[in-house]
């Protein structure tokens, strides 16, 4: 079953599947980014911000990276 979010999100990113009996969900970071969205993850939170209209300042080279394919 499919369901819309609440959030005001893009598409595909606005719609999520529904599992019976799941009571928490999981978004995928790799659909946030396809649909031009920015993740950032840190101990305590996940913030996701409009690719489209923010930007983001990284003081240090990153250890890790997901090349596009």
């Amino acid at each position: 079953m499919k369901e819309k979010l609440q959030h005001k999100l893009r598409e595909p990113v606005n719609e999520m599947n529904v599992v019976p009996g799941v009571h928490t969900s999981l978004s995928s970071a790799c659909k946030l980014s396809d649909a031009n969205y920015i993740t950032v993850l840190s101990k305590h939170e996940t913030n996701i911000y409009d690719a489209k209209t923010t930007t983001i300042k990284v003081s240090e080279k990153g250890y890790l990276k997901r090349l596009q394919v």
